[in-house]
């Protein structure tokens, strides 16, 4: 399963599809449990920036996957107008938190 920002957005389930397929491509041991936690600028251009591994509790294999699931779908839409306005900046900070089990 997957937890991410607040709402489901095509975002979200560009990831989410991602990191499924990549694991799907792979013969990964799934024998793994735990979680690995990203933290990243999404910026109002749709890229994505300063990426920080957080917490990662699988391994280095499966957190770069992660890694892997978020930048691969990049660039995602760029923002309204409104929206930059609405957020007061050119960037949100995103916490992306992935489970194994």
């Amino acid at each position: 399963a997957l937890v991410a920002w607040a709402r489901r957005t095509a975002e979200v389930e560009a990831v989410t599809q991602r990191w499924y397929d990549l694991l799907d491509s792979q013969q990964f041991s799934m024998d793994r449990t735990g979680k690995v936690m990203l933290q990243f600028h999404l910026n109002y251009d749709g890229t994505i920036t300063d990426m920080n591994v957080v917490q990662n509790t699988v391994g280095d294999l499966l957190g770069y996957v992660c890694q892997k699931a978020i930048n691969d779908p990049a660039p995602f839409a760029r923002w309204p107008t409104d929206m930059r306005r609405e957020i007061g900046k050119n960037y949100r900070e995103i916490t992306f938190t992935f489970y194994y089990y």
